[in-house]
């Protein structure tokens, strides 16, 4: 029997909202991804236009990255076991294992986002043992006239919620279900942050115009490409942007160059204090402005 006028129509609307919270979301998550990516070389978010096009960029990195890093992940599977069931024999520990299981599986997705290094294992390791200094060593401490370690994670174990602790009540009203899948979605958007600036980190060839060759293409949406000034010796961009707009010329002429990994240059404020020749004769204090052409490329400084 099929549904009635009022309940097909109902259905017809869950699954039409459904559908249309499905395709923001993934706007949403395109553009933390893009922002991610922008972010690295100074581009302004005002830029960033999602499209079908980035969409599916995003998706082939995202999906690229977690299809590579499946076994990885898996290192993290005996801790994370533990934590969501443990035995007896590890139920006292079942909060120290969480917090190290999700600490686990950040550090592996950092190490598959920017790759090995001294100073990322060396921050790593720096937050692990703070958070774990924070929330178990102080109850730990806290606890320690029980006479051994298993009874004072026992103890903690068994410690009353705290009353401000903003997390029960969200459980207790929307259940526990609920508020873990909100959590993991807004995390994604965080997740697809990372891996566009990994991507910007890592990316070693870039496209460099013929016509400005100190401007290397970092993205482009719609008819708009974006292009950032670059240091070829100091391997970093600069805070020149220039806008091009493919509606505008024929054709643009660029050329593959090796020039990463870049980095972003650390803003400097510039003083007529230190450079005489920008102020003119009549007022010490006023810069001259520099001659632009009537049909040269629009270049903004980045934010």
């Amino acid at each position: 029997m099929q549904d009635s006028g009022p309940d097909r129509l109902q259905s017809v609307l869950t699954e039409g909202i459904a559908i249309a919270l499905g395709s923001a979301y993934l706007y949403l998550i395109t553009f933390f991804y893009e922002l991610g990516y922008c972010t690295h070389f100074g581009v302004p978010r005002v830029f960033i236009d999602p499209s079908l096009t980035t969409i599916l960029v995003a998706a082939a990195a995202i999906g690229g990255l977690a299809f590579s890093s499946f076994y990885f992940f898996a290192l993290s599977l005996p801790v994370l076991r533990a934590a969501i069931n443990p035995s007896d024999s590890l139920k006292p520990y079942r909060y120290f294992l969480v917090l190290n299981a999700i600490l686990l599986i950040f550090g592996i997705l950092l190490w598959r986002v920017y790759g090995i290094s001294w100073k990322g294992f060396l921050l790593s390791f720096a937050l692990v043992l703070l958070l774990n200094a924070v929330y178990v060593a102080a109850g730990l401490i806290v606890y320690r006239s029980e006479k051994s370690l298993r009874e004072r994670f026992e103890a903690i174990s068994e410690e009353q919620a705290d009353p401000f602790d903003i997390w029960e009540p969200l459980f207790q009203k929307f259940g526990r279900p609920r508020v873990g899948l909100v959590l993991v979605l807004v995390l994604a958007n965080g997740v697809a942050y990372l891996v566009g600036n990994g991507e910007a980190v890592r990316q070693e060839r870039f496209l460099v115009l013929q016509d400005s060759p100190d401007f290397v293409l970092v993205r482009s949406y719609g008819d708009v490409m974006i292009a950032a000034k670059v240091d070829r010796i100091k391997k970093t961009t600069g805070n020149d942007i220039l806008l091009l707009r493919t509606s505008s010329r024929d054709k643009f002429e660029f050329r593959t160059e090796t020039l990463g990994p870049l980095k972003k240059e650390i803003d400097v404020v510039a003083s007529t204090d230190h450079d005489p020749s920008l102020a003119s004769p009549e007022d010490p204090g006023q810069e001259i402005a520099p001659a632009v052409e009537k049909d040269a490329p629009q270049v903004l400084p980045s934010q």
